[in-house]
């Protein structure tokens, strides 16, 4: 490591400010010496203060300097001066200088590639890392697609007898239901014949609904000599217009009650409030079923609420319930709620599961074990019964059912 007179770091020990530099090369140098010229002194040692003037000194002249002798002086002079020759004659080196190595341009060396193509270089997209799919021949190409088109055929000419096993079959409880092509025809036909009606209904209903005196109205109601005290009775309907006529917008159809056909007509009254009016055919001219069309029942929904009344020809909605208790479990019964015509009052029915009433309400709202998704309120005409001991007195037992809607057959 180099060192300098400047560096605070050097390693060379320290001397004490009253040491001397004694030089023992301060003798006179033999006659053979190579060194010539007069001989300097050194003074002795400064002290450390004065080394910064001391080196500004020689700073400041480059020209002097000291030039210590290689010849040693007496050890115990330590306080004598040392003599310094100047070196005059030629420097010879006893060694050749090395040389740097000098920078060689490193030449590349060309390596012949091998003649074989690598599989990578053929290679495109995702086959680089996924790897090139295997190649299937030709042959098996054509024998897979000659398989599917057989395959096609094959489904094809199986599908009607598929479709055929599939088809529905009608169960016993349907049999009664089958009615022959000639029957069936005339039916069709009686059905298009009521349609073409709907004029006749209209102008029916309007005489109807516009007449203040019962007996006027008596001509036009089915049965009406059986049914003149209970139309007295109960004859309550809104005051209509003279000038009224149902709206164009009313609709008309026909079905089946029974053996004979039954048409209803639907609509709104002058105070927006609807109407619903049952037809029948008597002796080739139109007349109004008042018991279908006003919802009339033996026994009114208050009387059947409190537990009493004639429950001997109820016409109400029906829908299934999941009211049970103590004395109708879900176990034995299917509850159902009765509302009212007016839909102003309801009570609780219940239906034996396994009895005849059980089976024609689930034909009604059930398909098989799946409740039908028009789980809307039906019209029924019912005849109840009271329940068992302990039931409560808005609730009843449905002992039969008369009808599927409120017409009469």
């Amino acid at each position: 490591m180099t060192t300098r007179i400047d560096d605070p770091n050097t390693h060379a020990p320290e001397d004490s400010p009253n040491e001397a530099c004694v030089n023992h090369l301060a003798e006179k140098p033999s006659e053979h010496s190579e060194y010539g010229g007069a001989s300097m002194t050194l003074p002795p040692q400064r002290p450390k203060n004065e080394f910064s003037a001391f080196r500004d000194h020689f700073l400041d002249t480059p020209d002097s300097g000291f030039y210590i002798a290689p010849l040693s002086l007496n050890p115990d002079e330590s306080s004598a001066a040392i003599d310094i020759q100047q070196f005059k004659g030629n420097v010879v080196r006893l060694e050749n200088a090395a040389f740097d190595p000098t920078k060689i341009t490193r030449q590349g060396i060309l390596t012949p590639s091998s003649q074989s193509v690598p599989e990578e270089s053929h290679l495109h997209g995702e086959e680089h890392k996924w790897g090139r799919p295997k190649q299937h021949s030709i042959r098996w190409i054509i024998s897979s697609g000659f398989g599917v088109a057989v395959l096609v055929v094959f489904i094809l000419m199986m599908l009607p007898l598929i479709n055929e096993s599939n088809a529905a079959k009608p169960g016993s409880w349907q049999i009664g239901l089958v009615i022959d092509s000639a029957e069936k025809a005339g039916k069709i036909e009686n059905l298009n014949q009521w349609l073409a009606r709907r004029p006749e209904a209209m102008e029916l209903f309007r005489v109807f609904a516009i007449s203040r005196v019962v007996d006027d109205t008596l001509p036009l109601i089915r049965d009406s000599r059986q049914l003149q005290k209970i139309i007295l009775k109960n004859r309550q309907k809104p005051i209509i217009p003279q000038d009224w006529f149902p709206p164009p917008s009313s609709t008309w159809i026909a079905f089946e009650v029974g053996d004979r056909i039954c048409g209803v007509l639907e609509g709104t009254l002058p105070d927006f409030s609807k109407f619903r009016a049952y037809m029948v055919d008597s002796e080739n001219h139109l007349v109004l079923d008042w018991k279908a069309t006003t919802g009339h029942g033996s026994a009114s929904f208050d009387e059947l609420a409190a537990g009493h009344g004639d429950p001997g020809e109820i016409r109400a909605f029906i829908s299934p319930s999941g009211y049970y208790n103590h004395v109708f479990t879900e176990a034995d019964y299917q509850s159902y709620q009765l509302v009212s015509p007016d839909e102003n009052r309801s009570i609780w029915c219940y239906a034996r599961r396994g009895g005849t009433v059980y089976s024609e309400l689930q034909n009604l709202f059930f398909e098989g074990e799946i409740l039908k998704p028009e789980t809307l309120a039906y019209r029924i005409t019912a005849r109840l019964a009271r329940g068992p001991k302990d039931t409560l007195a808005n609730q009843w037992v449905i002992e039969e059912l008369l009808h599927d809607d409120w017409a009469s057959p």
